[in-house]
């Protein structure tokens, strides 16, 4: 038995796609499927088949004959080629079609009337026949001559291949259509990638004529338990398509950190928590950076840059910086008129928060602005820090540049 490369017998084929290219394997060997390569054709077509489909083939197709059930032998003409030349108002005539039927109801629309039986019910020897008026369908009866005149259906001898690839083609679909129905309902995510999964509720649901709304119902149903919480949280009423590209997204980031391939968040779309926020005493929260800050205080320097360069001993020499009392009075003056002038930028009273933060951050700040002098207690009984806090009691720090 010769076997094409092409074959069918799996749920998920298509029925038609392996047709197309049997008829083209047939081509490229040279074998007519009409005519004496008839029954060489046949062998080839059941060998192509395996599993369930040639089960089925080998149980309704094979060894039977081929009956015209809607097609009765009272038409008085001596051989098959003689039915076809007769016209539906003829076949009328002599009670030819079963009643009812889909034939009788054919021949009986008055446009019909010359329509012959050869071009609508009865179609010659092809590769591709269409036998739905006729009621073409394998048979175990016996045989009935088509000059029989007993009022039974016409019943041939054996199945031509153009007869069995139309039962094939529209009887199997039934058995796939209820094994695909199966299997489209057990459909699930499981250890497969998202991508695979919606694949294959792609393809069954087109082979099932499945609406959108079908499959996105099964999609649901199938994802992994992570992606489900994450479909209800990002919403599952948008469109199956833009739901599948946003999970699959999702799933590729999961993937990606799992292995190792990202280990942080990019800057960019970075966005601090409120507790990371209140370990940096210079947030924006306060309108001030840690470099703003730093950057008043060296303009304050560059004001009192004269009088405080004659006091200032070298850092080499004692490894301190050593103000006088006057000059850091003088430091600390600069720095309240400094920020008066920030005092006209606010344009609303802080909150409690707010203020928190603000007083916290100046705290810090002058904190630091005292340390970094190295000036002794001893040397003055001026206190700058809680003066400028009483300064300060009023001030909201807020994302004006300070002038």
């Amino acid at each position: 038995m010769i076997k094409s490369s092409y074959n069918f017998g799996n749920h998920d084929e298509d029925i038609d796609i392996f047709i197309s290219r049997f008829s083209a394997y047939l081509a490229g060997i040279d074998v007519n499927p009409v005519g004496v390569a008839r029954d060489r054709a046949f062998g080839i077509l059941r060998g192509c088949l395996s599993g369930s489909a040639l089960d089925w083939f080998d149980r309704k197709i094979l060894g039977k004959r081929w009956e015209l059930h809607n097609i009765l032998a009272n038409h008085g003409q001596a051989n098959i080629a003689g039915v076809q030349g007769r016209t539906m108002a003829q076949m009328n005539n002599t009670n030819s079609f079963r009643n009812p039927s889909i034939a009788h109801t054919y021949a009986n629309v008055p446009a019909n009337n010359a329509v012959t039986v050869g071009n609508s019910m009865v179609p010659a020897e092809a590769f591709i026949e269409d036998w739905r008026l006729a009621g073409g369908r394998p048979s175990d009866r016996p045989v009935n001559a088509v000059n029989a005149a007993n009022n039974n259906p016409i019943i041939f001898d054996n199945i031509r291949i153009g007869q069995a690839l139309y039962w094939l083609k529209n009887e199997y679909p039934t058995v796939l259509s209820e094994k695909r129905n199966l299997v489209f309902g057990s459909l699930a995510q499981g250890d497969d990638p998202l991508g695979v999964f919606y694949s294959k509720l792609r393809k069954y649901g087109k082979m099932l004529n499945h609406d959108e709304e079908q499959i996105k119902g099964q999609f649901l149903r199938g994802l992994s338990s992570d992606l489900e919480d994450d479909a209800e949280r990002i919403g599952t009423e948008q469109p199956l398509e833009d739901l599948f590209t946003t999970l699959e997204r999702i799933e590729t980031r999961r993937l990606e950190k799992r292995l190792g391939l990202v280990s942080k968040i990019p800057q960019s779309g970075y966005k601090p928590s409120s507790k990371s926020r209140e370990k940096d005493y210079y947030s924006s929260d306060t309108g001030m950076t840690e470099a703003n800050v730093r950057n008043l205080v060296k303009s304050i320097m560059s004001e009192q840059s004269q009088p405080v360069s004659q006091t200032i001993s070298s850092k080499s020499q004692d490894n301190q910086i050593t103000l006088s009392q006057d000059d850091f009075k003088k430091i600390i003056v600069g720095l309240k008129g400094t920020i008066a002038k920030g005092q006209q930028t606010l344009k609303k009273p802080p909150g409690p928060g707010k203020q928190k933060a603000d007083d916290l951050a100046v705290n810090r700040f002058l904190d630091s602005l005292t340390n970094n002098t190295g000036l002794p207690g001893e040397d003055y009984d001026y206190d700058p820090v809680e003066d400028l806090r009483l300064q300060l009691e009023q001030l909201d720090i807020n994302q004006a540049k300070l002038a």
